[in-house]
């Protein structure tokens, strides 16, 4: 009784099988491969030299961006460890109190 609920769930979905010839399967993606250049084609004129100047600017921005970033943060780790040698001086002069 198991297997026959089971079975009556189990749908089918039939499909024919399609048969391309080569020719057509050739034609078929010669066109699709037209599509995509063409699709290539148009989006070329965005990327003219101005877009690439452009580019190299923002670049160099985000290069001087870095460098200001690492010498804070080299500008934060000296206040770090003289903050830290502090407390470590603190930390000897309350002990030697006691």
């Amino acid at each position: 009784l198991l297997f026959a609920t089971c079975a009556k769930e189990v749908t089918t979905n039939a499909q024919v099988n399609m048969v391309v010839s080569e020719k057509a399967l050739v034609k078929q993606l010669q066109r699709e491969l037209a599509r995509m250049e063409n699709e290539l084609k148009n989006l070329a004129p965005a990327s003219s030299s101005s877009t690439s100047d452009e580019f190299y600017a923002l670049l160099k921005q985000k290069e001087e961006l870095i460098e200001k970033m690492e010498e804070q943060i080299q500008e934060l780790k000296w206040q770090r460890d003289v903050a830290q040698s502090r407390v470590e001086n603190l930390l000897k002069s309350t002990g030697e109190e006691r």
